[in-house]
């Protein structure tokens, strides 16, 4: 794992594989599991608090790229239980900021309405 210093906060990076991704954290249309791997970047406060995430597809000939500049593959069990809570989260907010997106978008007289037959 790549650790950058910025002020106080703590930059994580590095690369894992997508799969099974999807299936863990329920909500795997946020998941780039048309991938094989995916680049998760973390920046922690120095409260241990997460302020940002990233978690982006790459493709198998990018990996030694990626390997090159010092970002290292890290398979499913070896991430520690911080990192992994951390990724879930990441996905859950996505998919929440995802939902919010396609409610604005949609109109209002587009959406079916609920109705209670007896």
């Amino acid at each position: 794992m790549e650790l950058l210093r910025l002020k106080g906060s703590s930059l994580v990076r590095f690369v894992t594989t997508t799969q099974g991704w999807a299936t863990l954290s329920r909500n795997h249309i946020c998941v780039p599991d048309q991938w094989p791997f995916m680049l998760v970047e973390l920046l922690i406060g120095a409260d241990g608090t997460i302020l940002m995430s990233t978690a982006v597809g790459i493709p198998k000939t990018s990996l030694n790229a990626f390997h090159s500049q010092g970002l290292y593959y890290y398979a499913l069990p070896d991430l520690p239980d911080a990192i992994f809570n951390a990724i879930i989260a990441h996905f859950k907010n996505v998919y929440r900021e995802f939902l919010k997106r396609v409610d604005s978008i949609t109109s209002h007289s587009s959406k079916p309405r609920l109705l209670l037959i007896k």
